[in-house]
């Protein structure tokens, strides 16, 4: 019967499917995950990461998605799965997007009457709440690798030029997901430890939405970028004698 009412329809029902088995997947991955810390040895504390990213994907003809500085800060957990490889669980509170940049015609010329144009940058910022899930797999004592994926509920969307600022929230995909992978040292203090990290994200869905694309409310885009973070735990368990 879908076949027959024609290809839209059938698109429309196998995008809706696919969105529903990722659904479920993430939430069966999400619940084994949860359950870890139950039996897992962890520890606890806080962090913050500087987050340099930047948008890729469609862009008009004279335009360029350029880095933007931004910020998580929030709970570090690391839970003991097995000899050298922890589970970390980071809930936090984020802001980041990307710049945009133009070069536009000014009023002032040249000595030869020439319009002289100018750098016209504008930037997309969003706040949201994440939930990066990542294993860390120490190679040696200090140094370990870790990967993983970030997931993200948007909050607040904003475009902000010259000044102005416009809600861009409804052309946004209010839940993304983003891989990650990198590498940290692990710097032990006492009883409490110091991670570095460095870690490289990149976007798994479009962070515009579906509907915005197809409807030409917004370009085809997705998130990238790097992200350096300081973490500070301490061991719940006291070590054995």
């Amino acid at each position: 019967m879908i076949i027959k009412t024609g290809n839209g329809l059938l698109i429309q029902c196998v995008k809706t499917m696919k969105k529903r088995v990722i659904i479920h997947f993430y939430y069966l991955f999400l619940s084994v995950v949860l359950a870890v810390p139950t039996f897992a040895q962890p520890s606890l504390g806080i962090y913050f990461s500087y987050d340099n990213t930047r948008y890729s994907g469609d862009i008009p003809s004279g335009f360029k998605y350029e880095f933007k500085g931004g910020y998580s800060i929030g709970v570090s957990s690391e839970f003991k799965i097995a000899e050298d490889v922890y589970l970390c669980l980071r809930p936090a509170y984020g802001s980041n997007g990307s710049n945009v940049s133009t070069r536009i015609d000014t009023l002032f010329v040249d000595e030869d009457l020439n319009p002289i144009d100018s750098l016209f940058i504008f930037d997309i910022n969003t706040r949201a709440v994440n939930l990066p899930i990542l294993f860390k797999v120490m190679v040696n004592k200090s140094f370990y690798a870790i990967a993983g994926a970030y997931t993200s509920y948007v909050l607040t969307a904003d475009a902000n030029v010259a000044g102005f600022s416009k809600e861009v929230l409804p052309q946004m995909s209010r839940f993304q997901v983003q891989s990650a992978f990198g590498f940290g040292f692990k710097l032990p203090i006492k009883r409490s430890l110091v991670n570095i990290e460095l870690t490289y994200v990149q976007s798994l869905n479009t962070v515009t939405k579906t509907r915005a694309i197809e409807e030409r409310e917004a370009p085809r885009l997705r998130n990238q970028g790097l992200t350096a973070s300081l973490h500070f735990l301490i061991p719940t368990t006291k070590p054995r004698p």
